[in-house]
C-alpha cells in the first residue's frame, strides 16, 4: 500500500456545498486553490463503531461499498436490533427506489470520471439520487413503524440515519436525526455539512411548529422533545402529533484533492469541537501514514470517553 504524503502548505477552497440544511457554521475561509481541477477520487477509508454502555444505548450501525461509493450511519435509542433491521434493507430499498440497477451503476462508477455520464448527465443523476434517498427514507419509516409496533410495548423507538452517495468528488448526503457530516481540509480547516436535527437547531425547530398542534408553544415543544431528534424513523404517536418526521435533508458537496469527508454519529461533535476533529485528522494522518481505521477508532474512543452512549466514525480520504 502506497503511503499518503499530506502537503499543508497547499491552499484549498471551501467545498462547493448547496442543500436545505442551512448555513454551513464553522466555515472554513475561501482561499485561492494551487490545485488543478480535476475531480477528486476517494483514495482511502476508515470505519470504527463502538458500542455503549447505557442500556438502551445508542447503538451504530456502518458501511461503506467500495463498488458503489455508498456509506451508511444507522442509530437507535432502542438497541442495535432496531439498527439491524434498517441496516439489512437500506441499500435494497435504494436500489430498488432508483431508475437504474445496481449492476449498471457499480459498472459506471468504477469507470473514469469522464464517463459520469454513463447513467445519466451530472445534474439528472443528482436528481435521481435525491428522489432515490427521499423515497427510501419514507419507505423505511413505514416498514420500521410496523416492526416497531409489535416488538416493542412502549413507543420509545426513535431511530436516525445518513445515507451518503459518493461519485468521484461529488457527495450527495441524506440525514434525519444527530448524524453528522463534516469536511476538512488538508491544513485542518472544518467546515460542518450537515446539521442535527434536534432542539438546538432553531430551523428544524421552527419547520416543526408550523406542523405542531396549535396549543403547543416554543417552549412547550423544546421542552417535549428535548429527548427526541425532530427527524426519525420509528415514534408513531410523535408522528400523528406532527412534531417529527423521516424527511431527509439534502446536502450536495463537491470535494477538493486532499481533503477529508467525516461522517460521524453526534456523540463524536458533542465530544469535541469541529476545530478539534480536524486539527486531530490532520495531524493523525501524518503521524499514522494517513491509517484512517486507527484515526476512526480514535475518534469513536474519545467519544465513548465523554458519553456512555454509542459513536462510530466514516473517514474519507480524497486525492
Amino acid at each position: 500500500m502506497s503511503l499518503l504524503s499530506l502537503t499543508s502548505c497547499l491552499f484549498f477552497s471551501d467545498p462547493k456545498q448547496s442543500g436545505d440544511g442551512g448555513e454551513a457554521k464553522d466555515q472554513a475561509s475561501s482561499e485561492s486553490s494551487a490545485v488543478d481541477h480535476d475531480q477528486a477520487q476517494i483514495k482511502r477509508v476508515g470505519m470504527a463503531s463502538l458500542q455503549g454502555i447505557t442500556i438502551p444505548s445508542d447503538d451504530d450501525l456502518i458501511g461503506f461499498d467500495e463498488s458503489t461509493g455508498i456509506a451508511y450511519i444507522i442509530n437507535s435509542v432502542a438497541g442495535d436490533f432496531c439498527s439491524r433491521f434498517i441496516q439489512e434493507r437500506i441499500e435494497s430499498t435504494f436500489w430498488s427506489s432508483l431508475d437504474t440497477g445496481k449492476r449498471l451503476w457499480r459498472r459506471s462508477y468504477k469507470s473514469q470520471s469522464a464517463s459520469l455520464a454513463a447513467i445519466k448527465a451530472q445534474n439528472q443523476w443528482e436528481s435521481t439520487v435525491k428522489k432515490g434517498m427521499k423515497k427510501t427514507f419514507a419507505t423505511l419509516d413505514r416498514e420500521y413503524l410496523r416492526y416497531s409496533r409489535v416488538t416493542f410495548p412502549f413507543d420509545y423507538s426513535a431511530a436516525g440515519a445518513m445515507l451518503c452517495v459518493i461519485r468521484n468528488d461529488h457527495v450527495i448526503l441524506a440525514t434525519i436525526g444527530k448524524n453528522v457530516a463534516l469536511y476538512i481540509r488538508d491544513d485542518g480547516a472544518t467546515a460542518r455539512m450537515t446539521f442535527q436535527h434536534d432542539v438546538l437547531n432553531r430551523k428544524e425547530v421552527k419547520r416543526m411548529l408550523r406542523k405542531a398542534p396549535a396549543s403547543w408553544s416554543e417552549r412547550y415543544l423544546k421542552d417535549r422533545m428535548r429527548e427526541y431528534p425532530l427527524r426519525a424513523f420509528g415514534e408513531r404517536e410523535l408522528k400523528n402529533l406532527g412534531v417529527l418526521d423521516a424527511v431527509p435533508d439534502f446536502t450536495t458537496v463537491e470535494m477538493d484533492r486532499n481533503s477529508f469527508l467525516l461522517l460521524c454519529s453526534g456523540a463524536v461533535v458533542d465530544a469535541m469541537s469541529d476545530e478539534e476533529i480536524g486539527r486531530f485528522v490532520v495531524k493523525q494522518a501524518r503521524l499514522t501514514n494517513c491509517d484512517l481505521d486507527s484515526i476512526a477508532t480514535e475518534l469513536a474512543r474519545k467519544a465513548i470517553r465523554a458519553s456512555s452512549d454509542g459513536a462510530s466514525a466514516i473517514l474519507i480520504y480524497f486525492n
